[in-house]
C-alpha cells in the first residue's frame, strides 16, 4: 500500500470526497454565480437555499444598520461560510491542469487503487482543509453570539473569516498548482510518489 498522504480515514476521505464535489456541482451551495440587474436592497440572506456572491454578502453587511435577531445572524453566517468556501473556479482551473495526467496514468488504475488517485487525494486535502476552518470559525461564531456582541464585532468576524479562506484557497491552490506541474514535468518526481 505504502505510505498514505493523508492522516486521516479512508471514511472521514470519502465524506470530504463527497462533500466537496456536492458543493462544487451544485452551484447554489458553491456559492458564485452570475446575477443580472440584482438590487442590492432586495437581497435575501435569510434563504438559505439561494446563495448570496461575495460581493452581494458585502453589500448585505455594508447596508445592515442594525443587529439582526440571533436566528438571522445564523443565517447570514451559512451564507458567509458558503462564500468563504467556494473555489469553483480554482477546482476547475487545477483539474485542467492534471487532466492530461490522469487520463494518461490513472484511468489505468483498477478501483481498488482508485481512491489513492492524485485528484482525490487532492479533493481530499482541499476538504479536510477547509472543513477544519469551517470549525473553527464556527465555534467563534458561536462564542461571539454567547458575548452580546456590537454589529460591528458581527461584521469584522465575518470579514475575516472570508479573507482567511481567500488565503487558505490562494495557498492551497499554489500548493496543488505546483505538485500538478511537478508530476507532469518530471517522471522521476512521478516515480518517487509512485505516479
Amino acid at each position: 500500500d505504502g505510505i498514505r498522504h493523508h492522516d486521516i480515514s479512508r471514511r472521514m476521505e470519502n465524506i470530504i470526497y463527497s462533500r466537496h464535489l456536492s458543493e462544487f456541482k451544485k452551484d447554489k451551495y458553491g456559492g458564485l454565480r452570475k446575477r443580472k440587474n440584482t438590487n442590492t436592497k432586495n437581497l435575501d440572506y435569510n434563504n438559505i437555499s439561494d446563495q448570496l456572491t461575495k460581493e452581494e454578502l458585502y453589500e448585505v453587511l455594508k447596508n445592515m444598520n442594525e443587529l439582526p435577531p440571533e436566528n438571522e445572524l445564523m443565517n447570514l453566517w451559512h451564507q458567509s461560510l458558503s462564500v468563504g468556501k467556494h473555489m469553483n473556479e480554482m477546482l476547475t482551473e487545477l483539474k485542467s491542469i492534471i487532466q492530461p495526467y490522469l487520463d494518461k496514468y490513472e484511468s489505468k488504475y483498477n478501483e481498488s487503487r482508485r481512491s489513492e488517485a492524485t485528484w482525490f487525494k487532492c479533493l481530499a486535502d482541499i476538504g479536510e482543509n477547509l472543513l477544519d476552518m469551517e470549525l473553527r470559525y464556527n465555534n467563534e461564531f458561536k462564542r461571539l453570539l454567547n458575548k452580546e456582541p456590537t454589529l460591528d464585532n458581527i461584521k469584522d468576524h465575518i470579514y475575516s473569516c472570508i479573507l482567511a479562506f481567500d488565503e487558505t484557497k490562494q495557498d492551497l491552490y499554489k500548493k496543488y498548482k505546483d505538485f500538478f506541474e511537478r508530476i507532469i514535468d518530471n517522471k522521476e518526481f512521478r516515480n518517487r510518489f509512485n505516479f
